[in-house]
């Protein structure tokens, strides 16, 4: 485990000022650590651009799940096993990773928005399919400047507040996050 007990802490209850910091993957110069939070996960497995599989542990009940790597696994995916719950057997599922791909609201929108000049807010505020990095989904953003955090809940995400919470632009207001495979 790479992580103190209160930054899991933090992760896990939805309160981490900047969860894009941990969650996703991350290079100390040793290697790579791969971290998702995916609180109705039974098991976790990364699987890497060249197709090989790594099982991910869990750090934590709640659903924190960690892997350190020697080396980068480039684009990846994750298979999730969940629990069908009574009388419903497992299920699995794959998903990309929000927490692995950059932004989409870019130097140029933030400094635009910052001078009050930005011609184009609708098309970068709000919520719209498309695609990023390769990977088709919705782009959520909004101005929230007071907010210590924001976090978009659906039926994908179980309306559960701490899985998809936005990364903040400080200094803008804005927060943005891109969910692959969400229409």
């Amino acid at each position: 485990m790479t992580l103190s007990s209160t930054t899991i802490e933090q992760i896990v209850t939805g309160r981490h000022a900047d969860p894009f910091s941990v969650l996703g993957l991350h290079h100390d110069g040793k290697c790579v650590v791969a971290r998702s939070f995916q609180p109705t996960a039974n098991t976790l497995v990364l699987i890497a651009s060249d197709d090989t599989r790594h099982e991910m542990q869990k750090i934590h009940e709640h659903g924190l799940f960690e892997l350190v790597l020697e080396k980068d696994v480039g684009r990846y995916s994750l298979e999730l096993s969940e629990s069908g719950g009574a009388g419903r057997s497992n299920t699995i599922r794959t998903l990309n990773d929000a927490y692995g791909l950059s932004s989409r609201f870019g130097e140029i929108d933030r400094h635009l928005f910052a001078e009050g000049s930005h011609q184009d807010l609708y098309k970068v505020l709000g919520s719209s399919i498309c695609s990023h990095e390769g990977h088709q989904g919705t782009q959520f953003a909004v101005w929230a400047p007071n907010a210590k955090r924001v976090s978009v809940v659906a039926d994908f995400n179980q309306w559960d507040g701490r899985v998809h919470i936005m990364r903040a632009h400080p200094g803008s207001g804005i927060w943005d996050i891109f969910i692959p495979g969400v229409s």
